[in-house]
């Protein structure tokens, strides 16, 4: 893994991290980010970039930009959006997965700006997401997200996420709607 920016005036890219995570901080901000993969005996890989990056007040963030979408295509999104539910143990001893992350971006109120921001940088046609609450889908995703139409399907029992998909609704038409329970 490789991943490489450029400035908004060139079209040359510099590696800027060989690390598999890449964290967004200041020398970042106003460039372009891409992700270069090489495996033996095989042409390099890249992702689709992403930016500029820009100051986020108290992050740094990819989000602010739509990525352009080619006329002839489609583009399909999918992202773990982190169910509440998920955050924590429910039983004793309470446990947090995720220790690592400070408890201030764990914070719904947080996460649910960020993600229909990403949602919109991407540009997708179809979005599907999965660890979707009922409360998520109905305050945030359906109002931050006008330009689509979508369902949720939550899984059976207590944790009350499941999945959700919404598409672009000046690209696409619903003609039925089956709704299968997820075990």
């Amino acid at each position: 893994f490789r991943w490489e920016i450029r400035s908004a005036d060139s079209v040359n890219w510099s590696t800027h991290s060989k690390l598999r995570l890449l964290r967004i901080d200041e020398i970042l901000v106003d460039q372009y980010i891409r992700l270069k993969c090489t495996s033996k005996g095989l042409d390099p890989a890249y992702s689709s970039e992403i930016g500029p990056v820009v100051n986020d007040e108290s992050i740094y963030t990819l989000l602010k930009k739509s990525i352009p979408v080619a006329d002839s295509s489609l583009r399909v999104m999918t992202y773990n959006i982190l169910a509440d539910a998920f955050l924590e143990s429910k039983t004793k001893p309470y446990t947090n997965f995720f220790p690592y992350c400070p408890k201030q971006f764990q914070e719904r109120s947080y996460r649910e700006p960020r993600i229909a921001s990403e949602i919109h940088a991407h540009n997708p046609h179809i979005v599907c997401l999965q660890e979707v609450e009922g409360k998520t889908f109905a305050n945030c995703l359906v109002p931050m997200l006008p330009d689509y139409s979508g369902h949720i399907t939550v899984i059976k029992g207590k944790s009350k996420a499941g999945c959700a998909l919404f598409y672009k609704t000046d690209e696409f038409e619903m003609m039925k709607y089956f709704k299968f329970p997820i075990t």
